[in-house]
């Protein structure tokens, strides 16, 4: 699949998964924050000694996240910027990779305007002229807003001093986002850059007029939403859908400012030192049913690109809750991997069982980074993990994943609707992982790139706002040999979100439509095959219908309408057959350097160990398996298996999983 990153890969990020130790905040911070303990010095004096080193490298951490500029300023903070300094060069000696915690959302007002006056200025503002402070507790801490050309400037200065004088290896930019909706910016800055981003964009009268109703742009003012004072789920509720069309552009505006954002520091970053990693945390960066487009202004395609490794504390830990409802970042790791980027995400926990999950989720499917390293208390079946982690790195590495799907993440569908469509591709991805059928995710810009060598089904979950350009390109793929599964209201929009008189891709469907049909329609057309299934039917809704969040994440009342779907049109020829319980997934990828073929599997209920795993993979053409090897922390599933060819397919069995296991298929020439 064709990668959207713009970012080179500096060389050392291959050569050990990331796994680090963080000192991150400030001793200024800890102190002005409050809730600190009588020795706060000495705790954080002890996290810059070589002892502190030594021991993150013992415990298994490649990288050290330290505090560079938490918004106090450089000349307040500059005697804490010289001690990180000092640490990343004890870190440096014993071979301790160090990225720098830069914080740009927020600045410290107390000290800040003591060395900038300039940034009464700059500061994020509502609508009705309130400055945004960060949460309910810190309001010392004021949000400037990345419009403000001398605040990026100032912002520029700090990155300089973390790559050239610290020596960093990444910069980790904390909360690279935006104030989330109803509260965004509306500063001069922001008007007048909206203004100047509408002209851009729509440059004649006669385009202005089609799409707002009339061609002036001089008076237009961000949308507010004084009337919804009660917070974003009010707001949510009372926009299920986006119709508006100033709001739709606002949000289109909002994600490509905070995009262009982190695409000019990490351009500058390169610049300085093309070996430094570029990550940053966006908050709500990871996927969770929320329109983070309209919420915060990110759209990943448009910003992710630009680093190689994002962070998210969605929470979505991985298990299975009471109500059977199996919770995991998969997708959150997907879209990493569409976009080349590796993930940091929570991995300790005070329960060993959920610590044991958290891991092998990452080992399967976030190869690139295990969260953090283990504490010294860690349960010995923790440390076993994350030796393993280490001692098999080149299992994990430089792979590529075996799909048989590629699910449609598209723009408009999901920036311009708060909660249906994301219930849909929710509930199609829940399907494919439990039910076990490879999947990657896709981008509108994927399409682009679209024929019908892609031999991937393609899912289109309620797709319901796509151009005339894109519905074609769906045609001709399946015309031309290609598969597609829609569901819903797919295609039944433009991306203006205007409904049409009958789908875009009604010729394809066979129906003009919704309600035509109450059962799943399957044709054939043209060379290829298609499926449209009327509704994936929810178990569980969100009360409120604010977001669709993992609470409400069972698999549908008809999954197995879309996995019979999915083998109709593949006629059953699926690159993994693993035969496991709905609370087990599983992983295919392969690893071209070495000629293996890795398969992950996850027991998300490992309180329950499963005997007796029985696998099918799908040999690649010319191929033949050569050997067949489990490796696994859990002390009794590792050994070599026997396993018999048929068909093009290797067939073997895993005889236990406790939680995780990988199943290495050694290939050959046939």
């Amino acid at each position: 699949m064709k990668s959207l990153n713009r970012s080179p890969v500096p060389r050392w990020l291959g050569e050990a998964g990331l796994m680090m130790v963080s000192n991150q905040e400030p001793l200024i911070f800890r102190r002005r924050r409050g809730g600190t303990s009588v020795d706060v010095e000495e705790r954080y004096e002890r996290e810059h000694t070589e002892e502190f080193v030594l021991r993150a490298k013992e415990a298994g951490a490649t990288i050290c996240i330290t505090h560079c500029h938490k918004g106090f300023g450089t000349e307040a903070e500059r005697e804490e910027m010289e001690k990180a300094r000092e640490l990343a060069r004890l870190c440096h000696r014993h071979g301790l990779r160090v990225g720098t915690y830069i914080r740009p959302d927020t600045l410290v007002y107390e000290t800040f305007l003591a060395q900038e006056p300039r940034a009464v200025n700059w500061w994020q503002v509502t609508a009705e002229g309130r400055r945004h402070t960060y949460g309910a507790g810190q309001y010392f801490r004021y949000l400037p807003c990345l419009n403000r050309e001398a605040y990026m400037e100032y912002l520029e200065g700090v990155v300089r001093y973390a790559v050239v004088e610290i020596g960093a290896d990444l910069i980790h930019f904390d909360d690279l986002n935006l104030v989330q909706e109803p509260d965004s910016c509306h500063c001069d800055a922001c008007r007048v850059k909206f203004r100047e981003y509408l002209r851009a964009k729509y440059p004649d009268e006669r385009a202005r007029k089609e799409r707002f109703g009339h061609g002036v742009l001089d008076h237009i003012e961000p949308p507010h939403f004084l009337n919804f004072r009660s917070g974003a789920g009010q707001l949510y509720r009372h926009f299920p859908t986006i119709d508006d069309p100033l709001l739709q552009e606002w949000i289109a505006f909002r994600c490509r400012y905070v995009s262009e954002a982190y695409g000019r520091l990490a351009g500058l970053i390169r610049s300085l030192n093309p070996e430094t990693a570029v990550e940053y945390n966006a908050t709500y960066s990871g996927i969770t049913g929320m329109n983070t487009a309209f919420s915060h202004g990110l759209w990943h395609p448009q910003s992710a690109i630009y680093g190689n490794v994002f962070w998210t504390e969605e929470g979505n830990e991985a298990g299975v809750t009471p109500e059977g409802v199996l919770i995991s970042k998969i997708r959150t790791f997907k879209v990493a991997r569409a976009l080349s980027n590796a993930v940091f995400s929570y991995t300790r926990s005070v329960d060993a069982l959920t610590e044991l999950r958290l891991r092998a989720e990452c080992f399967a499917y976030n190869p690139g980074a295990n969260g953090g390293a283990p504490s010294q208390d860690a349960a010995p079946e923790v440390r076993r993990y994350t030796d393993f982690y280490r001692e098999h790195w080149d299992e994990f590495r430089d792979t590529e994943t075996v799909a048989d799907a590629a699910v449609l993440r598209s723009y408009a569908s999901l920036a311009h609707n708060n909660y249906t469509t994301h219930r849909a591709v929710i509930l199609a991805e829940q399907t494919l992982i439990q039910a076990k059928i490879g999947f990657e995710v896709v981008f509108d810009e994927h399409l682009t790139e679209l024929s019908s060598s892609d031999r991937r089904v393609w899912v289109l979950a309620d797709v319901e706002s796509m151009s005339d350009e894109q519905a074609e390109v769906i045609t001709r793929f399946v015309k031309e040999g290609g598969r597609a599964i829609a569901t819903e209201e797919t295609s039944l929009y433009d991306p203006w979100r205007r409904r049409r008189g009958r789908f875009a891709l009604a010729d394809l469907f066979g129906i003009s439509t919704p309600g035509e049909t109450i059962r799943p329609v399957l044709r054939p057309y043209g060379g290829g095959k298609v499926v449209y299934i009327p509704r994936l039917i929810p178990r569980a809704d969100s009360p409120d219908g604010a977001w669709f969040n993992s609470p409400y994440w069972r698999l549908p009342e008809n999954w197995e309408a879309l996995v019979m779907a999915v083998h109709w049109v593949t006629e059953g020829d699926l690159a993994a057959d693993v035969r496991a319980p709905l609370t087990v997934t599983a992983e295919l990828v392969r690893q071209p350097a070495t000629d293996r073929m890795m398969l992950h599997l996850v027991n998300y209920q490992n309180s329950q160990p499963v005997p007796g795993i029985k696998v099918s993979l799908r040999l690649p053409e010319g191929k033949r398996a050569k050997a067949v090897a489990a490796l696994s922390p859990d002390s009794d599933a590792s050994g070599d298996l026997s396993f018999q060819e048929e068909g093009g397919r290797v067939n073997f069995a895993l005889p236990w999983l406790r939680t995780y296991a990988m199943a290495v298929v050694s290939l050959a020439t046939a």
